[in-house]
């Protein structure tokens, strides 16, 4: 095994292992996913800050649209940013 290969091999169980994006790049493509640029990003970014669950808003956004983010609310157990 080489150098780089071996580097990531260690990381996966340490979980040290980055993607290169954050929560922020998936609100821009959600935006991007419903308008085709990043109009949407601050309602979305309102959304989250209540409810900063990426997996929960874009399942409200695909399954309700843009209208389904007036509903997000904030849920005991999850902390509010």
């Amino acid at each position: 095994m080489d150098r780089l290969s071996a580097r990531y091999i260690v990381r996966i169980p340490l979980n040290k292992l980055r993607l290169g994006f954050s929560d922020v790049t998936m609100l821009d493509a959600l935006s991007w996913m419903l308008a085709g640029d990043k109009s949407l990003r601050a309602t979305l970014e309102d959304a989250y800050h209540v409810r900063p669950d990426i997996g929960y808003i874009a399942r409200t956004v695909k399954a309700e649209g843009i209208q389904g983010i007036a509903h997000v609310r904030a849920t005991v157990g999850v902390p509010i940013l």
